[in-house]
């Protein structure tokens, strides 16, 4: 049985999942904590969308939907100039300074700018998204239809904690961080071509 869906999903929990207890409303628990576990893991190529024209208005600017992290984030500039991530409370000491922006936090869902531009400017941000998370008006997303036994054994190992099946726990745990890992090195093959570190040509 292919797995595309929510639907899809909930029956194959059920099938490997012989419980009178795991009803629906568990199973979409147990999908949900699936997904939270997979947000704090997973760092894939599938995950990454770019903003071209990302406007940098004043000090605090909201982050885009479903923003997760940032991999790069550029000011349009001739040439390009990187912005560089600086914590927030070292960030503070440059409060009332004005100009080109050069440093960037993340605050709640803001990005957090200093200097504080002078007027508005434009970035390039390339960011990982969160995983859209699955329910009956969004039965679908990236992941479940990429990666159908993440979510699988993820969601059944989240299902065996929840019985206090340990041995079943611990063979689900294992199945779901092989999943993990496979589409981390499949997202490492993509992004250099399969082919690692090039080698300099003198």
């Amino acid at each position: 049985m292919s797995i595309t869906t929510l639907t899809e999903l909930q029956t194959a929990i059920n099938d490997r999942f012989a419980s009178n207890e795991l009803t629906t409303a568990l199973q979409n628990e147990c999908i949900a904590l699936c997904e939270s576990r997979m947000r704090r893991v997973l760092q894939a190529t599938d995950m990454e969308s770019v903003k071209v024209d990302y406007t940098i208005y004043g000090e605090f600017c909201d982050c885009p939907p479903n923003f997760n992290s940032v991999r790069s984030f550029m000011l349009n500039s001739s040439p390009r100039r990187p912005l560089t991530f600086m914590p927030d409370d070292k960030q503070s000491m440059l409060f009332g300074c004005t100009g080109t922006p050069q440093y960037f936090s993340i605050v709640g869902n803001q990005f957090r700018f200093a200097p504080v531009p002078s007027s508005a400017t434009t970035a390039t941000l390339v960011y990982y998204q969160d995983i859209p998370p699955l329910a009956t008006a969004t039965p679908k997303n990236w992941m479940l239809t990429s990666h159908p036994d993440a979510y699988l054994y993820g969601s059944l190992y989240e299902a065996a904690i929840r019985n206090r099946d340990v041995d079943a726990a611990m063979g689900y745990k294992a199945l779901f961080d092989d999943a993990i890992a496979s589409i981390q090195r499949d997202s490492t093959n993509r992004r250099w071509g399969g082919n690692g570190m090039m080698t300099a040509v003198a």
